[in-house]
């Protein structure tokens, strides 16, 4: 599963509410093999807040590979064409 949010506050409500619909349905959430990525232009800089899953923070990481595929690099392709 992937989940995209424009915030850190959203983004966390939106792993608290697959954490809970996963209580009912059996379904377990590792933190261990979840993490975060944060994409922002190169000229910014911020701390990444801290997210939870199970209470157990998650670790972020530069790249992902969901399903064989680096969603950065799809996402800097879709803003090129964009912009051309």
């Amino acid at each position: 599963m992937c989940l995209l949010a424009s915030s850190a506050i959203g983004l966390q409500r939106l792993i608290d509410v697959c954490q809970q619909c996963g209580v009912v349905h059996h379904i377990v959430y590792h933190p261990v093999k979840s993490m975060c990525m944060t994409i922002l232009p190169t000229r910014y800089t911020l701390s990444t807040p801290s997210l939870s899953l199970n209470k157990a923070d998650l670790v972020y990481s530069d790249s992902i590979k969901y399903l064989g595929v680096v969603p950065i690099t799809i996402l800097m392709t879709m803003e090129i064409s964009v912009a051309s």
